[in-house]
């Protein structure tokens, strides 16, 4: 990733992503190994051992190349070389973490497909809205709802792994209260997200999404929750135009009334403009 990110925030993303690797039961890839920025450090002591040792044997150590190359290393040592390559290590190891955690989640969009059909599967016979209600149905549904609640759980935590990486990058549903994690796990429209009242929704739902016939389809990358972030703005804003052409005088309407509007138009009503005319949006 070539985007710039603190400690604490490379960290944050790793601890989410563990939570997804460690509820699908996966190995993220392994980091890339740090090489070539390495520097073994040398103290005094182990100077004035190697001169004694060949003192000892009848050589002289200040015609010795070793001892003239530990004594170089000894004195770059003392310049503070060794905790600054330290910490340059250290951060790169945790650049590599990140990166491989990134790979990692990208990499679990197959396994997140298969809990997207789980969800599919049990919405088209389950009519709870909330899966954590106690259940009562026939066994077959009871299956269907224990299996459904495994899978909602692995995408909720998909989803806020993935809610992280967005809010690490600033990537957000500009002009709405909405979280960006819906879009990691599907195509939302403004059409859809407004009939459902997701435009406001803090936490993003695997079940609310299946419960309300959505498809879920997990995003394999961030580009591709942006691309899903634009078209969504993209069709919020086509609906906007076409309200706001209808009634000249929308700034001054009640917010009420302006999102009344808003629900017309996203499905397809008709209502009467300031003029008293009739307004008919095609859904």
């Amino acid at each position: 990733m070539s985007f710039s990110l603190t400690t604490d925030a490379r960290e944050t993303f790793i601890f989410a992503a563990k939570n997804v690797f460690r509820d699908y039961e996966t190995t993220p890839p392994a980091p890339e190994p740090i090489t070539g920025n390495t520097w073994d450090n040398v103290t005094g002591n182990e100077v004035k051992e190697a001169a004694l040792a060949l003192i000892r044997d009848g050589k002289d150590p200040a015609k010795d190349k070793s001892i003239q190359e530990l004594l170089l290393r000894w004195q770059l040592s003392q310049s503070g070389i060794f905790p600054v390559l330290a910490a340059e290590n250290e951060n790169q190891t945790l650049i590599n973490e990140f990166n491989a955690a990134v790979k990692g989640l990208e990499a679990l969009t197959p396994a997140a497909e298969e809990d997207a059909q789980i969800l599919a599967n049990a919405a088209s016979r389950l009519t709870i809205p909330n899966l954590g209600d106690s259940y009562s149905g026939s066994p077959r549904d009871a299956m269907l709802h224990a299996g459904a609640r495994v899978a909602d759980a692995r995408l909720s935590k998909y989803a806020e792994a993935a809610g992280t990486l967005l809010y690490l990058r600033g990537i957000q549903v500009q002009g709405e209260h909405m979280t960006p994690n819906w879009f990691a796990l599907a195509p939302l429209t403004f059409k859809d997200a407004h009939r459902h009242s997701l435009r406001s929704a803090g936490t993003a739902s695997p079940w609310t999404l299946a419960h309300a016939r959505i498809n879920i389809e997990p995003a394999a990358n961030i580009e591709e929750i942006q691309e899903r972030i634009n078209a969504y703005t993209t069709g919020k804003r086509a609906i906007e135009r076409q309200v706001e052409a209808a009634l000249p005088q929308w700034q001054n309407l009640p917010r009420d009334a302006y999102q009344d509007a808003i629900t017309r138009a996203v499905n397809g009503e008709t209502m009467r403009d300031a003029r008293g005319g009739i307004v008919t949006w095609a859904n």
